[in-house]
């Protein structure tokens, strides 16, 4: 006999059978068939309402049950309202540091509400230069996100450095920054064409060798400047983009990769005048693109730097005009290398964050503000409205292997 809702089997009693009046005296009823016997009185099954022991135990369990519903309810309506008097109360804080354009990403308000409510995530970093980010021992972080190609290279000849994955998140190609007249010089002389989409490209290795051989402006058509061509760069032993364009200056010039020693040897001469004082331009390229974009104290009429940068500092201009800017070109040279941006989990809480950052929403942020090519997935170059932007790099080559890079840097 069940408790819930009732028993269905329950027996008649003898008065809910109208028949049992009808029966003849013989036994008999009107169809001459036996009639049943009445049933006796301590014969009768009651319900389970009726029984007042089941009655009792079916009322409790339903108590029960109102009282479990009414605290889960309860529960997450409590939860609910300390989510909304605190949003970060739930949250899991990875620690980091982080070069160059990629703490821009993080301090994103978006792309932080993504890793908040989507991921229940908070990155807290800070920034560094990428180069002593990944050389110095890492001391109570998650998270390592260098702006350098080598940056998991040199993090790990360290000894008994903890890392549990690595991945490269976004990337960015090597440019020229161009003053218009010098574009026009090297349009007019064949270095410089005009890509599908309407961008400027120009012949990298034709390029480096003015620079190199020391070539003056008066070979170009130009007599505003004085001296041997320059291209300037930031310093090649401590920062990003002179280490990257040393590379690439050193593959060009070889005609060929270099993979010794003996390549740097016989490579070295002419890419020291690739490096001569008078094209450094400072340690950080991120400080010097703004007034080299906008005609402000600029040394050399070419720079080199990253899309990134140009992209970064042309959406900014977009939502904060500047009138009077002389906005510069950008020369996208072939071939050329990339900027990858290796991030490094130390941990699982890192790798937490790093699995987070490849979210879709993220990528087209990164790029549609920032300028930052997404490594999976295609970047929609009409997203970029404020210049033009070729959807794929041609030209791309490898850097030099990082097992020669110190001998290459060597006294430049």
């Amino acid at each position: 006999m069940g408790l819930w809702p009732f028993n269905r089997s329950r027996r008649k009693l003898p008065f809910d059978d109208p028949a049992m009046f009808d029966a003849d005296p013989a036994g008999l009823d009107a169809a001459g068939r036996k009639a049943r016997p009445a049933a006796k009185a301590d014969e009768v099954e009651l319900t389970t309402w009726d029984h007042p022991e089941r009655a009792q135990r079916l009322r409790a369990v339903i108590a029960l049950w109102f009282v479990v519903a009414a605290g889960v309810t309860g529960y997450f309506l409590y939860q609910r309202a300390l989510d909304l008097a605190d949003p970060n109360r739930n949250l899991t804080n990875i620690l980091g540091t982080v070069g160059g354009q990629t703490s821009a990403v993080l301090r994103d308000a978006d792309v932080i509400k993504i890793l908040n409510r989507k991921y229940k995530l908070q990155p807290r970093f800070s920034s560094s230069l990428s180069l002593p980010m990944v050389e110095t021992p890492p001391s109570g972080q998650d998270f390592l996100w260098p702006s350098n190609p080598y940056g998991v290279g040199i993090y790990r000849r360290g000894a008994k450095r903890p890392m549990v994955a690595s991945q490269v998140l976004f990337t960015s190609p090597l440019v020229v920054f161009c003053r218009p007249e010098v574009t026009q010089a090297l349009y007019t002389r064949g270095l410089v064409g005009v890509g599908s989409g309407g961008n400027y490209r120009v012949d990298m290795r034709a390029l480096a060798r003015l620079v190199a051989d020391n070539r003056p402006w008066t070979e170009l058509g130009i007599s505003q400047y004085r001296g041997p061509i320059s291209l300037g760069t930031t310093l090649p032993d401590q920062t990003n983009l002179g280490m990257i364009h040393a590379g690439l200056c050193a593959n060009i010039l070889l005609g060929d990769r270099v993979k010794t020693a003996a390549d740097v040897g016989r490579i070295k001469p002419r890419l020291r005048n690739v490096f001569q004082g008078a094209n450094l331009i400072g340690e950080n390229s991120d400080e010097t693109v703004p007034d080299f974009m906008t005609a402000k104290h600029v040394r050399q009429p070419m720079m080199m730097g990253y899309e990134s940068e140009a992209l970064d500092f042309k959406l900014a201009l977009q939502r904060s005009p500047q009138p009077n800017a002389k906005i510069g070109d950008i020369l996208y040279p072939n071939p050329t290398v990339w900027r990858t941006h290796p991030f490094i989990a130390i941990n699982l809480r890192g790798k937490k964050l790093m699995e987070a950052l490849a979210d879709p929403a993220i990528r087209d942020i990164a790029w549609e503000r920032y300028g930052l090519r997404p490594v999976s997935g295609t970047s929609n170059a009409a997203a970029i409205t404020v210049m033009h932007v070729p959807s794929q790099i041609d030209g791309i080559i490898a850097l030099p292997d990082l097992s020669v890079v110190p001998a290459l840097l060597e006294d430049l």
